[in-house]
C-alpha cells in the first residue's frame, strides 16, 4: 500500500513537471501559474527532466537564439565595412583567394639613420635576399646580414666596407655575385651635387666598393622634410630616382637606372614636335632612365619625363615596368619604352599640393593628344609608391606573373595584373598592411616575401603562403 502511493506521488509530480515544460514551451512564461510552478519545481530535477526528454526541443530553442546573435554580429560587420571601407575586403594576412602566413622581425639595435615625415620618425632601409641570407643596408649606407632560418633566432651582424663619407642611399641591387648601391653624396650643410653607383664583390664580412658611375647633379633638400627634422639627423636629400635594374639588350648587360638629369642640362629628351621649345623644362627638375654598359660604362639616354621613379622592373620576359611618384594624385605605372617621353612636366593626373581644390587644372591631362606616353595606370589619390617586383609560380599558382607594388603613404602592398599588350591593368587587390614599405624582396629558394618596413626604427616584413609555414 505503501508502495502503491510512492509511485502515485512521484507519478503526480512527474506530470506535473512534465505539464510544466510543455506548457512553457507552448504559452507565455510570464504566466503566473507558469511561474508559480517553475518556483515550486527543484532546479535539479527540472534540468535532469529537461535535458533527457525535452532535449531536442531546447536544441533547436538554443540554435534560434544562436542564429539571432549571429545575425546582429553579421549586421554589426557590415555598419563597420561601411564606415571604415573595407566592404567585401579582406583584412591581412587573408587575401581575396590567397590565406598568408605574415610575422616581422625587429631590427631596433641596427640604428639605421632616422628621419621624419609627415611628423612620424621613419627609418629608411633596402634589403636583398641571397641564398639563405638577408642584407639591409640602411640609407645611410650601413649593412647589415644575418642567416635566416626562422623568425625567432635571427642574429644581425654588421657588413665592414670602405665608403667613408655620408651618403643617402637610394637603391641597392646583386647582381653577378657584386652588391651595387645607388646613393647621392651629402655635403657638410646638407647639400647635394653629385650621385654615384659604387659596386663591390659580394663579402658579407667586407665589402671593397670601387666607383661604378657618378654624374653632376644638383639635388636640393625636400621642404616637407626641413621642419620636421630638427635636432636629428641631417634632412633627406630630395633625391630623384635612384632606382636600378639589369636590362639586356642585343645580348649584352646594361645596367638601367633613373636619376634626375644632370647639372645645367636645361633640357628634356624625346620632345614631341610641339613641345620643343616649352621653357618649362628650364625651370621644373624632371628624371631620365638611362642605360649603362657594364663592361664599357658608356651612358645612353633611354626615356626622358619623369617626375621621381620610385619603383623598377625587368620582367622575365625583358620589359621595364616603373612606378612613379605623382604630385598631389597622378602615382603612375609605367611601361618604359626607349626614345619616350612620359610627360612630366606638361601633363599629370595630379595637381600641386599648393593648388586649392576649386582653382582649374595646372597640368594638362591627356598625354596620347599632346605626343606624350601614356601611364598603364595612375593612382588617385596617390599611395606613395615604392617598389615593384615580379612572382612567379615558386610562391603561389594563384599569384603566377603577378606584380607586387608596395607603397609608403598607403602602406599597402597591391598585386596587379597587366594585360598581355601591357598597356592597362586587368585588376588590382589591395592588401592592407597599414606600414609604411621601403622595398620588398622576393627570395625563391624559401618561398618568402621579404619587406623593408621603415616605420619608427624598422622591421622586416616576413610573408609566406599557409602550405609553406613550418
Amino acid at each position: 500500500m505503501v508502495k502503491r502511493r510512492i509511485k502515485f506521488i512521484f507519478f503526480l509530480i512527474a506530470s506535473i513537471i512534465a505539464i510544466y515544460f510543455a506548457l512553457s514551451l507552448s504559452v507565455n512564461n510570464n504566466n503566473p501559474l507558469m511561474l508559480y510552478i517553475k518556483d515550486f519545481v527543484p532546479s535539479d530535477i527540472k534540468n535532469y527532466i529537461k535535458y533527457n526528454f525535452f532535449k531536442s526541443r531546447v536544441l533547436i530553442d538554443e540554435n534560434d537564439f544562436l542564429k539571432k546573435e549571429n545575425e546582429k554580429l553579421n549586421s554589426r560587420i557590415v555598419d563597420l565595412e561601411k564606415v571604415k571601407n573595407l566592404t567585401n575586403k579582406k583584412i591581412f594576412p587573408q587575401t581575396q583567394f590567397l590565406n598568408l602566413d605574415y610575422s616581422e622581425i625587429n631590427i631596433d639595435t641596427l640604428d639605421f639613420r632616422k628621419g621624419k615625415i609627415f611628423g612620424k620618425i621613419k627609418s629608411e632601409f633596402y634589403i636583398e635576399t641571397i641564398d639563405n641570407y638577408i642584407l639591409l643596408i640602411g640609407s645611410d649606407g650601413k649593412i647589415f646580414y644575418a642567416n635566416y632560418k626562422d623568425n625567432t633566432n635571427i642574429t644581425f651582424n654588421s657588413t665592414f666596407h670602405n665608403i667613408d663619407f655620408e651618403i643617402d642611399v637610394t637603391d641597392s641591387m646583386i647582381y653577378e655575385n657584386k652588391l651595387y648601391l645607388s646613393f647621392a653624396k651629402i655635403n657638410s650643410d646638407c647639400s647635394s651635387d653629385t650621385f654615384f653607383i659604387y659596386r663591390a664583390d659580394l663579402n658579407l664580412n667586407s665589402l671593397q666598393f670601387e666607383e661604378f658611375f657618378s654624374q653632376e647633379t644638383p639635388l636640393d633638400i625636400d621642404s616637407q622634410y626641413i621642419d620636421d627634422n630638427e635636432n636629428l639627423d641631417c634632412p633627406e636629400v630630395g633625391a630623384r630616382g635612384g632606382r636600378m635594374s639589369i636590362y639586356k639588350q642585343n645580348q649584352k648587360d646594361y645596367l638601367i637606372l633613373s636619376i634626375q638629369d644632370e647639372k645645367n642640362s636645361n633640357k628634356n629628351y624625346f620632345l614631341p614636335p610641339n613641345n620643343k621649345n616649352d621653357n618649362i623644362f628650364k625651370t621644373y627638375k624632371y628624371c631620365l632612365f638611362i642605360l649603362i654598359d657594364l663592361e664599357s660604362k658608356e651612358k645612353t639616354i633611354f626615356s626622358s619625363g619623369h617626375r621621381n621613379p620610385t619603383g623598377l622592373l625587368v620582367t622575365k620576359n625583358n620589359h621595364i615596368i616603373s612606378s612613379e611618384h605623382g604630385p598631389r594624385g597622378g602615382d603612375e605605372l609605367n611601361l618604359i619604352k626607349m626614345g619616350k617621353n612620359y610627360g612630366w612636366p606638361t601633363v599629370s593626373y595630379g595637381e600641386p599640393y599648393e593648388n586649392d581644390i576649386n582653382q582649374p587644372y595646372h597640368y594638362k591631362k591627356n598625354h596620347i593628344e599632346l605626343g606624350f606616353e601614356e601611364p598603364i595606370f595612375s593612382f588617385i589619390p596617390s599611395i606613395g609608391t615604392s617598389q615593384i617586383i615580379e612572382l612567379d609560380d615558386s610562391f603561389s599558382d594563384k599569384w603566377e606573373d603577378n606584380l607586387l607594388l608596395a607603397s609608403l603613404k598607403d602602406g599597402s602592398i597591391y598585386r596587379i595584373e597587366i594585360n598581355y599588350d601591357l598597356n592597362k591593368l586587368v585588376y588590382f587587390e589591395r592588401i592592407h598592411l597599414g606600414k609604411r614599405i621601403r622595398d620588398l624582396t622576393y627570395n625563391k629558394k624559401n618561398r618568402i616575401i621579404f619587406l623593408a618596413l621603415e616605420d619608427n626604427d624598422g622591421k622586416i616584413g616576413i610573408i609566406k603562403t599557409d602550405e609553406n609555414t613550418n
